[in-house]
């Protein structure tokens, strides 16, 4: 059996719950990029964008947290050296992600 087996499993699953929803997050800007916008709207050219971008910044995020806490469980040892920084780094792209789809969704409403 691996040692610390339960421990690599947890941190592999995270990552790939962080990978999924920054797939389902481009995937939106993709969409959104398909949609078209009226001429002379920029909004969804503009959010369609920042999803991307930030889909991207998420899955580099996601990468870089799962080789710091490898690393962490490789050493087998106690550590307060947990990566907090970039977690709170993650969260705070997703509420930018909820603001973008939120402008979006309200401007769409708007036209309607």
């Amino acid at each position: 059996m691996i040692r610390n087996f339960n421990d690599y499993a947890a941190n592999e699953r995270t990552f790939l719950a962080w990978v999924r929803t920054a797939v389902a997050i481009v995937g939106i800007g993709i969409l959104l990029g398909k949609l078209g916008a009226p001429s002379g709207a920029t909004t969804l050219s503009l959010a369609s964008a920042l999803l991307l971008i930030f889909g991207m910044l998420m899955i580099l995020g996601a990468g870089v947290r799962f080789l710091m806490l490898r690393r962490l469980i490789e050493e087998d040892r106690e550590t307060e050296e947990i990566p907090v920084l970039l977690d709170i780094v993650l969260a705070v792209v997703m509420l930018v992600l909820f603001a973008t789809l939120a402008s979006f969704g309200t401007h769409l409403f708007e036209t309607l």
